[in-house]
């Protein structure tokens, strides 16, 4: 699964593979990336049948990061496009990789003190850069990529000097002018991609090649914007070095994962073959819970559902929902055993102390929702006594519930994934904590985040829905005769925020995010289904 590091163990893989791998060109393959891209988003204009090719100024500035664009501009000196350097570094100033990339610039240059390099040494420069850029605009349809090879990883705080002064002016002319696209090298220049932290002074890509590794901040909004459609340029890291500085044990969920770790299907199974599930759920006031919650565990794959609702939503549900059995609430205590047990969605607080019983002494494994979540609010230390696996997934308010000194709505993603993997390890529990990203920790400490998706998730019902299909995947895990990534609750997590993210997209594509509504994502499962099975 696609690792992410913090900026310390990326500087750390970097200075450990460039000695003990010195074969292994790290500014070639980045340039390499880059020039890829270009290649892939820049677009001709013909005029009077005359080509027009696209403008490409490429900024760098004095670090690794401006060496990838003075190696990238080496790989473009012969290409099609009509190129320009803007250096804030003077050769002088250059060491290492990056002299040898401006070096090896200069060489293929028409010749030494070539206008094909410039240099922004004070203001007045960053000044010639946007009148070189607006000069480039004669003609509107000539496309213009600006390549932001300015800062790599490191930076703390905000911007400083020319460089913050030459990425308000990218800014500037990104918002002036339509056919510039803004192209970052690994990351915006000027965002803390260990906290995701935003100023004024961060470059506004349309599109960011990153290099090996998903960033953190680009999982997270605000932070996400700024990246614009993202890309990995795969950088062969020796996999045992990889495993060596990943301390931060977080992962990026990605659509080529999810198909290796689907449950098998049994073509010579039964329904109880390919898992079955109690469900406690909906209210008088919420069938609706239950009947989403049951319907999209069902279209998940799962077998056979027992669903148990009070009398008037147990009525409501059975006639919408026949393929299920349904059961008065009061009915509980002779329950029918099954492969995983959910409990929480639509079922009010009036059964406190009934979820906490079950959830105590359940032997069945428990997926624990809303109201489920809502029961143990100050009795935190009641719900480590579970003696079965353990998810809960709540969302922020729900989570506030249940640890209200965490004060999660104020913290930086990455705080908040260090509290969540404490909490993971002291509930002995996974958790899925619902949002734009979603983050789900394992009481192992490992972190996998899920920012599939989109606004069109953000409507009523959705989080049953999401519970419904983890219920489904959790109950065929079981059958399955696949072994577990990490564990079933972490497995079924990692694959349910998937699909449901997926499925949102799916629905969004044909309704717009406006219009979609939480059936709409149980619809469109069986194509999410589809496209990753």
């Amino acid at each position: 699964m696609n690792k992410i590091f913090f900026t310390n163990e990326l500087q750390a893989l970097d200075k450990k593979v460039s000695i003990d791998y010195p074969d292994l060109d790290l500014m070639k393959i980045a340039a390499e990336g880059l020039a890829e891209k270009i290649s892939e988003i820049s677009q001709e204009v013909y005029i009077n049948d005359i080509a027009l090719f696209p403008f490409v100024t490429i900024v760098c500035g004095k670090g690794n990061n401006g060496g990838d664009g003075f190696k990238l501009a080496y790989l473009l000196a012969s290409q099609k496009y009509n190129l320009k350097v803007f250096s804030l570094a003077r050769p002088e100033t250059l060491k290492g990789d990056a002299l040898k990339a401006f070096t090896q610039l200069q060489e293929v240059l028409p010749k030494p003190d070539s206008d094909s390099i410039r240099f922004i040494n004070q203001v007045s420069d960053i000044d010639d850069f946007v009148d070189y850029i607006k000069s480039t605009q004669d003609d509107e349809e000539v496309q213009h990529i600006l390549v932001d090879a300015l800062l790599g990883i490191g930076i703390k705080g905000e911007a400083q000097g020319l460089t913050a002064e030459i990425i308000l002016a990218i800014n500037s002319l990104k918002h002036q002018i339509p056919s510039i696209t803004v192209l970052a090298c690994d990351c915006p220049s000027g965002i803390d991609l260990d906290s995701g932290l935003i100023n004024d002074t961060i470059v506004k890509a349309d599109y960011t090649v990153t290099m090996g590794f998903t960033k953190l901040a680009s999982c997270f909004y605000p932070a996400k914007y700024f990246f614009g459609k993202q890309s990995i340029q795969p950088i062969p890291y020796p996999e045992a070095v990889c495993a060596q500085e990943h301390k931060s044990k977080i992962f990026k969920i990605s659509h080529e994962e999810i198909t290796g770790l689907l449950p098998n299907r049994n073509q010579e199974g039964s329904k109880y073959d390919h898992g079955t599930a109690t469900i406690v759920a909906g209210s008088a006031n919420m069938p609706g819970a239950g009947f989403l919650t049951g319907l999209s565990a069902m279209r998940s794959g799962l077998g056979l559902v027992h669903l148990y609702s009070e009398p008037e939503s147990k009525t409501i549900i059975a006639s919408q929902l026949p393929e299920i059995i349904t059961h008065d609430l009061n009915d509980l205590n002779q329950k029918t055993i099954t492969d995983v047990t959910t409990i929480g969605p639509g079922l009010g607080r009036d059964h406190d102390t009934l979820i906490r019983k079950l959830v105590t002494n359940s032997n069945e494994p428990i997926i624990l929702d809303a109201d489920g979540i809502n029961a143990f609010k100050g009795e935190t230390e009641l719900l480590k006594k579970h003696k079965a696996p353990l998810i809960i997934t709540p969302h922020l308010k729900e989570y506030s519930r249940l640890f209200p000194d965490d004060s999660l709505e104020t913290l930086l993603p990455i705080e908040k994934i260090m509290i969540l993997k404490k909490r993971a390890l002291e509930l002995n529990a996974t958790i899925l904590l619902k949002g734009p990203t979603t983050i789900i920790v394992d009481p192992d400490g490992d972190c996998f985040l899920n920012d599939n998706g989109n606004s069109a998730l953000a409507t009523a019902g959705s989080g049953d829905v999401l519970t419904g299909i983890i219920t489904g995947i959790s109950a065929q895990l079981i059958h399955s005769k696949k072994p577990y990534f990490k564990n079933l609750f972490t497995d079924s997590a990692i694959i349910s925020s998937y699909l449901h993210g997926f499925a949102g997209n799916l629905a969004s594509k044909e309704l717009s995010e406006y219009s979609v509504i939480a059936r709409d994502i149980i619809q469109k499962l069986s194509l999410a289904f589809c496209k990753i099975y």
